[in-house]
């Protein structure tokens, strides 16, 4: 789930079957446009404002698994790309949808504001943003581009037209400065930046000496002569490239022929910096013998640039080899060798960079060094991009890594030693705890690589390492290509299972899971546990004015390993009584339902469901079971209780609890300034804040840090309360309470609600809260409030050292309790379950006219089977009888009110007389159909139930 915006941000876990089996690229596209028709409604996000990018197949059947292929999305607005946004379609070789990974933005009807800044005066207005940040005059400036950024604002993300503007300050003999800015096209406002340069931290042959292995060069480890591959080479006659072994051939041309070789080819182009480029040219003979050695002398400036143009061939050639299909690294990387400058090297945007010795470091282009460059530039193309909580660096060590076959990063950097190693015990600290380990990105990045290793090694012991190696591969870049996660987070763990998956349902685990979910563990992941019981779509009571039952209990119950369920059961009680237990009523596919009685008023009741199988498994939910059930109230709520808050000084009184390193206390009453803002935490979103320009009501209310003489938002790293008098609530029953909230913070921050010391709510660490309007909010606090003389309500925020954003917000605070059920009449009310008919609908009933004499009233069967016989009969109470593969929901005796046939539509229509005599009474009615297109042999439906009150 997206926190952000309510929607889901992946959906996985079972298959969606194919209608058809694409044979094309057009197909593929038409299929993934189809299930993000069928997810729109889960996804929230519109297919018309998604364009095609891709489709890859990913070969993984000859690894224990199954072939998959990704289709993927891009989002624009008006033909503006949307700054991060894309969806990724999982489909197995079956053309099954297993996963929709989406990070696009929500929306039916999105639309931007046009630009009024023009691009000239973008660039001009980046420029100065940049030189006041940095105090540096940019030396190369992109072109302004249009994009649109995602703006949290309240609980949803909104777009917004920005120029983006690319500009990098070199420096001599110092590492280049560089930012992606990112400026309101309308205003001109500075948004936010991304940085662009990501440090390493801290007939023949062609062949070139080599550094070889992963150390880098030195006396210790001389060059090597290795084939030179994808190398360009020139002549009189045409050019020529090298294949993957080096060789070349000059068709039908006699010798002798004077050819030039650089480094240089399709996939690499490399620069000297401290001098002009390599280069060597000699005259061939007619033949295959010919062979041709750069860099004979073994030069340290040469061996540099045959280094970069060697590992970046690699490379490539090693994605090709996983998966023919995968182009992404099929470009000319431009790679800067020998600058002047020691100890580190970088990606820009448009070149990777490597420095000359010095420092008492090595010279920093070779293997592992050079592909962890390149992997930033990778992370570009496939999506993931180079986030600040080290996804970045993190994955850029997992593509040199996996490469070379080594943890090691950087071997020997420093003379001896090595920069990072992905044999590390660094933690994971949790999905929304990005800086745990001091927030330096290639430290937070160890963390994913380590992780990346440890799953490999966990391969190669179970399948050997050639299997191994190949597996950890082919998942890798199935992962870059089928998702574009770009932050670490939990769910990696999750997508690697489903790439790995053979049967559509990752809930029995996969072909490697226990490989798999060692490797995540041994770095902290939280684990994916095996769920060989589910409980999904459950339906519950919510709170009712009436007494009138039976209220619907409904749940779906799967099991995933082939078992079968030995008990399924609902648990419930009133008012705090001893817990009564019903079996559950079996339904087709997986679901089971129970019908709960009449409840005299007022009364809370409690419930839970629970089940067990043959293998000996139980689940349960609430999975607290009785500890802490789902609970609703039966009963006419009232307020017993009012704080408006305009004298809220003299009767509230609020501090910190002292154990941060703030003591701090903000909180204010009176009238609330306004204040806003706007903030970029080093994602593809920006967030924006703001407080009320009023009171809910009146004039005061409680705040932190109302904004008349401060910025409106909470201070860093404050542990502060704000606590209510003593409320008495003897002899209440069912007590809510209830609010107005404006309230902003922070996701790495916390509000919370207590209730006599006890936690009723807490914001937790899953998204931003962005209010912007008063909403009124509630909790049930019957456990902690009903029957107690004294309860203090306390509003509690805790903060980290980093966002700031405007804290809580209160007014107008209520206490409400459920007293006796309102009399008079009550409306019909659906109950029970329905037999789904042949066509996949849920046959229900519904009413036209007053259930009075003289009412003109009438019944309707709605969704049933097309153009059958049905009858409708009802009865003096209601039941959940099993009958024909469903159960009768009306009990004995019944009484048979009438017949007809449904039209072409699944409709029929029953009159019903209503005489005097049935004025005050209570029916139960339902109809039964003709369905021969059933499939399980019945050939009948039966509808949901209705209660009908003739009321006087």
């Amino acid at each position: 789930m997206d926190r952000t915006t309510g929607f889901a941000e992946m959906l996985y876990g079972g298959r969606a079957e194919a209608t058809f089996i694409p044979t094309s690229e057009a197909d593929w596209f038409l299929r993934g446009r189809l299930m993000l028709r069928d997810t729109q409604a889960l996804t929230g996000v519109d297919p018309l404002t998604l364009v095609p990018l891709e489709q890859i197949p990913l070969p993984m059947a000859h690894l224990g698994t199954i072939d998959k292929r990704t289709v993927n999305f891009i989002q624009e607005i008006d033909g503006v790309p949307v700054q991060g946004a894309r969806v990724h379609l999982l489909f197995d070789d079956q053309a099954r949808l297993l996963s929709v990974h989406s990070t696009a933005l929500p929306g039916d009807d999105l639309s931007i504001v046009p630009a009024r800044l023009k691009a000239a005066d973008a660039v001009l207005r980046a420029g100065e943003i940049f030189t006041d940040r940095h105090g540096l005059v940019g030396t190369q400036t992109s072109p302004a581009s249009l994009a649109v950024l995602q703006v949290q604002t309240g609980t949803t993300r909104v777009p917004q037209l920005i120029w983006r503007v690319d500009l990098l300050a070199a420096v001599s003999d110092a590492r280049p400065t560089g930012e992606t800015l990112m400026v309101d096209a309308v205003t001109g406002e500075f948004l936010g930046a991304i940085n662009l340069v990501h440090n390493f931290d801290v007939g023949g042959v062609v062949r070139a000496m080599v550094t070889p292995g992963t150390a880098p060069d030195s006396g210790g480890n001389p060059e090597q002569s290795f084939p030179m591959t994808h190398l360009r080479m020139t002549s009189s006659v045409g050019d020529m490239t090298t294949d993957a072994t080096g060789a070349f051939n000059f068709a039908g041309v006699n010798g002798p022929l004077q050819v030039t070789c650089t480094f240089e080819g399709p996939f690499a182009r490399v620069f000297n910096e401290s001098g002009s480029e390599y280069s060597t040219s000699l005259n061939l003979q007619t033949g295959a013998g010919n062979s041709i050695t750069m860099n004979p002398s073994s030069q340290a400036l040469v061996t540099a640039q045959s280094n970069a143009f060697q590992s970046i061939n690699l490379l490539r050639d090693w994605i090709r080899a996983i998966n023919p299909a995968d182009s992404h690294a099929d470009f000319t990387a431009a790679a800067k060798v020998n600058l002047n400058q020691n100890c580190n090297a970088y990606f820009d945007g448009g070149s990777v960079n490597f420095f000359t010795p010095g420092g008492g470091c090595v010279n920093t282009s070779y293997s592992t060094v050079v592909a962890h460059e390149m992997g930033h530039w990778l992370n570009v193309r496939y999506g993931t991009g180079n986030g600040a909580d080290g996804m970045g660096e993190g994955n850029a060590d997992v593509w040199a890594m996996y490469l070379y076959d080594t943890p090691i990063m950087g071997e020997d950097f420093f003379g001896s030693g090595y920069i990072r190693s992905g044999l590390n015990n660094l933690q994971f600290c949790g999905d929304f705890n990005a800086a745990c380990h001091g927030g330096e990105v290639h430290q937070e990045g160890k963390v994913w690589m380590g992780a990346a290793w440890k799953v490999r090694e966990e391969l190669n012991q179970t399948l050997g390492n050639a299997l191994g190696d190949d597996l950890s591969n082919a998942i890798f870049l199935g992962w870059m290509a089928a998702y574009n996660q770009t932050e670490i987070k939990s769910i990696i763990e999750v997508q690697w299972l489903v790439l790995d998956d053979d049967d559509g349902d990752v809930n029995n685990g996969s072909p490697h899971y226990t490989e798999i979910e060692a490797g995540f563990a041994a770095q902290g992941w939280p684990g994916v546990d095996l769920h060989p019981l589910t409980m999904e779509n459950i339906v519950v009571p919510v709170d009712s004015l009436t007494e009138s039952g039976p209220y619907d209990a409904q749940i779906s119950i799967v099991p995933h390993m082939g078992q079968s369920l030995t008990s399924s059961q609902l648990h419930y009680r009133i008012n705090g009584g001893a817990w009564q237990v019903d079996n559950l009523a079996s339904l087709p596919d997986d679901f089971f339902a129970a019908l709960l009685p009449d409840v005299v008023s007022p009364a809370v009741v409690e419930l839970w469901f629970s089940a067990s199988d043959s293998l000996g498994n139980s689940i349960a939910w609430p999975d607290t079971g009785a500890a802490a059930p789902a609970s609703f109230a039966v009963g006419s709520p009232a307020v017993f209780l009012t704080d408006n808050m305009e004298t809220g000084s003299s009767s509230w009184n609020h501090g910190s609890y002292g154990d941060t390193s703030s003591s701090q206390d903000e909180w204010e009453n009176g009238f609330s300034a306004g204040k806003s803002g706007t903030i970029f935490d080093g994602g593809t979103t920006a967030i924006h804040w703001s407080d009320p320009t009023t009171a809910a009501s009146g004039f005061n209310l409680w705040a932190l840090d109302l904004g008349v003489s401060g910025e409106g938002r909470y201070g860093n790293d404050i542990h502060a309360y704000l606590r209510s008098p003593a409320y008495d609530c003897t002899g209440r029953i069912g007590t809510r309470l209830r609010f107005q909230r404006w309230a902003s913070v922070h996701r790495t921050d916390e509000l919370s609600v207590r209730v006599n010391g006890t936690v009723a709510w807490t914001s937790g660490n899953e998204a931003h809260i962005l209010d912007t309007a008063w909403t009124e909010v509630e909790f049930d606090i019957s456990g902690q409030a009903d029957g107690q003389a004294a309860v203090v309500i306390e509003f509690e925020i805790r903060s980290n050292a980093q966002w700031r954003l405007g804290g809580w917000q209160i007014d107008d605070l209520q206490l409400v309790e459920f007293g006796p059920a309102l009399g008079g009449c009550v409306a019909p009310t659906s109950f029970g379950p329905a037999k789904p008919s042949s066509t996949k609908e849920t046959p229900h009933l519904v009413t036209n006219g007053t259930p009075a004499p003289g009412g003109g009233f009438e019944i309707v069967v709605q969704d049933a089977a097309l153009n059958q016989p049905a009858f409708l009969f009802s009865g003096q109470s209601w039941a959940l009888v099993p009958f024909s593969n469903t159960y009768r929901l009306v009990g004995a005796p019944f009484v048979r009110e009438g017949n007809n046939t449904t039209s072409n539509v699944g409709i029929s229509t029953f009159a019903i007389d209503v005489t005097p005599g049935l004025v005050g009474s209570t029916l139960y009615y339902q109809v039964w159909f003709r369905d021969p297109l059933q499939g399980d042999g019945t050939g009948l439906g039966m509808s949901r139930g209705l209660r009908i009150n003739y009321c006087p």
